[in-house]
């Protein structure tokens, strides 16, 4: 979860570092605003979002598998 979490600041901290720019800069950039390239790299980031969440599911259901098969070895014993 901590993971995801940083992810998210990343992804948060991208998407306001492109639109914190001087304001001469954006005065120049207003007109030729490119919303396929902005798109794409949100679409990029939430993709390593997603990743990264499937990522710590899959460990989470690895962990768990792994409590249960030595709960069921140590019934097994008794």
């Amino acid at each position: 979860m901590v993971a995801t979490g940083q992810k998210l600041m990343e992804v948060r901290s991208k998407i306001a570092s492109g639109f914190v720019e001087a304001p001469e800069e954006l005065e120049k950039s207003a007109g030729s605003f490119d919303i396929k390239f902005f798109a794409e790299n949100i679409k990029t980031l939430f993709q390593e979002v997603q990743r990264g969440l499937e990522i710590r599911i899959a460990r989470t259901i690895s962990d768990l598998e792994g409590t249960l098969a030595c709960e069921g070895m140590i019934r097994m014993r008794r």
